[in-house]
């Protein structure tokens, strides 16, 4: 193989896997903004439990909790969690928090306090343009090798 050959590909594998972060991204930070756009109604919650959440892989068993958010919108009591878990937990049980609730589907909750997706966002967009950077970088690289032969 020759040297030429070997930076193309690694330059393509740089694009590719940039993209992809890239457009994973983007698409975290639009699926989020969604929910916060169809969520508007302001409702109080009180969290009743941190659902213990146990994940096993090979010899490891991680122990994680998901709070169970209770609250009232319209005159009904509802019971939600949105399948976010950490370790330690967000919330301690009895706490209040503001979510917001979809007036169209109540069991649909966007909770402010949990930042994940606008953390995965940023990560995975960052992630990807580095790579892009990387990528373009090396397209010139291997432009200006072409041309001094």
């Amino acid at each position: 193989m020759s040297e030429n050959f070997v930076l193309k590909l690694v330059m393509w594998l740089f694009l590719g896997i940039g993209l992809i972060f890239f457009v994973v991204g983007i698409g975290i930070g639009i699926h989020d903004r969604n929910i916060k756009k169809r969520c508007s109604d302001k409702v109080t919650a009180v969290i009743t439990e941190n659902r213990e959440v146990l994940s096993k892989s090979d010899n490891h068993i991680s122990r994680t909790y998901s709070p169970v958010f209770r609250y009232t919108y319209n005159g009904t009591e509802y019971t939600q969690n949105t399948g976010y878990s950490s370790n330690p937990p967000v919330f301690e049980v009895g706490d209040n928090t503001e979510i917001f609730v979809d007036p169209s589907d109540p069991n649909k909750i966007y909770v402010p306090k949990l930042k994940v997706a606008k953390l995965l966002t940023v990560i995975f967009t960052l992630l990807g343009g580095a790579f892009l950077i990387v990528g373009v970088i090396l397209l010139i690289i291997s432009r200006r090798k072409t041309y001094m032969r």
